[in-house]
């Protein structure tokens, strides 16, 4: 279960970093301070839109736009974007209906004439819906219709997304106000500098580069599935304990022979052969431990050994009537004091680790702390 949990949790993970990689491609995206969401009143106005569009390091801007609007009785988010700069310079991950370019630059060449829109995975599923059919958005007793062109993959919103094209949009409901702007710069255009200079001159607006809007959405994500992160050891601790529960039991049941066997001078092959309930003449253990030295001595050149002990138990063991499953058990066992160590040592190593890059994040705000607090 916690291998599936794992492997699950790692592919969608997977799955989001590529529509992200597929979906963001602007070079900077601005959205108002506050609360984001369909429903949030803070919003650009078309007029600060519009100078942002107009700086000089701006080669091309997309408007988005989300409100929240009743489909067939539910709630659920209807949206516009510039088709004309996506389909050119973005890309909607398309599941159906052809490419990004296709779909939205024919939507876009309709407009008013034949109107299309595009709909999130999400929103076709819950209302059935499939490319070519017709829907209606009611708006003030009217109801405008829309052809789907086209569905898209969205991992942003569990309400789904109907999206028109912006002169679509504004014809019918004529809110030219904007949730956010994707900026694409023109060639040589540092997008950090424009980033910082944008922020200065605008302080009401957030601006964000590419790369941090996506580690911010990967953080969130990972904050999301924490839980199973720690899901996931708890049953690896579970798992080692049941284990260990496993083995002690076996070591009680069998405390003297194992007793007996450390008299003698035995070592930890015949004590793991007499927990596995298969034990061997001490003459016999020690003619194998003696091949599987020298065996891991000319191996040398591997790093602990690694396989190569575990093959010379198994060809070693089969001479002395030892099935491969129980030769591989054996050399397990042996390697748990390895392991035990070794796993001990990364987790201390990775505690420092974390520890020292803290300090390092930490060093720089102090310093800026103590310069705000100099006068000149």
């Amino acid at each position: 279960m916690t291998v599936g949990m794992g492997v699950m949790v790692r592919s969608f993970e997977a799955t989001v970093q590529a529509w992200i990689s597929a979906s963001l491609r602007a070079d900077l995206f601005v959205a108002p301070l506050g609360p984001g969401g369909a429903g949030s009143r803070h919003r650009i106005p078309a007029e600060l839109a519009d100078a942002v569009g107009a700086d000089p390091d701006v080669a091309a801007m997309d408007r988005y736009q989300q409100v929240p609007f009743s489909f067939r009785g539910q709630l659920s988010t209807l949206a516009t974007g510039d088709f004309a700069v996506t389909g050119s310079r973005g890309h909607l991950a398309l599941i159906r209906g052809g490419t990004s370019p296709e779909v939205l630059g024919r939507v876009h060449r309709d407009g008013l004439a034949d109107p299309g829109a595009v709909a999130s995975e999400t929103f076709a599923r819950r209302f059935r819906l499939q490319v070519g059919d017709v829907v209606e958005i009611p708006r003030a007793g009217l109801a405008h219709r829309a052809t789907l062109r086209g569905i898209y993959a969205d991992y942003g919103n569990e309400r789904g997304s109907l999206v028109l094209d912006r002169p679509v949009f504004l014809a019918w409901f004529g809110d030219a106000r904007a949730a956010s702007l994707a900026l694409y710069l023109k060639p040589g255009a540092d997008p950090a500098a424009v980033a910082a200079r944008l922020a200065r001159d605008r302080p009401g607006l957030q601006v964000r580069a590419n790369g941090a809007l996506r580690a911010q959405v990967l953080r969130i994500f990972r904050q999301t599935f924490a839980i199973t992160y720690a899901l996931e050891v708890i049953g690896l601790a579970v798992a080692g304990a049941g284990l260990a529960q496993a083995l002690a039991g076996l070591a009680l049941a069998r405390r003297g022979d194992i007793l007996t066997l450390r008299a003698l001078g035995a070592g930890e092959a015949a004590v793991a052969l007499a927990l596995l309930g298969h034990p061997l003449p001490l003459a016999d253990v020690v003619a194998m431990e003696s091949i599987i030295f020298a065996i891991r001595s000319a191996a040398f050149v591997i790093p602990g050994a690694i396989g190569v002990q575990e093959g010379g138990y198994v060809l070693v063991g089969a001479a002395l009537g030892l099935s491969p499953e129980l030769a591989l058990a054996v050399s397990l066992l042996k390697r748990g004091r390895e392991l035990t160590l070794g796993l001990a040592a990364l987790v201390v190593w990775h505690l420092v680790e974390t520890m020292a890059k803290r300090r390092d994040r930490a060093r720089p705000a102090a310093a800026g702390l103590e310069g705000e607090g100099q006068t000149p």
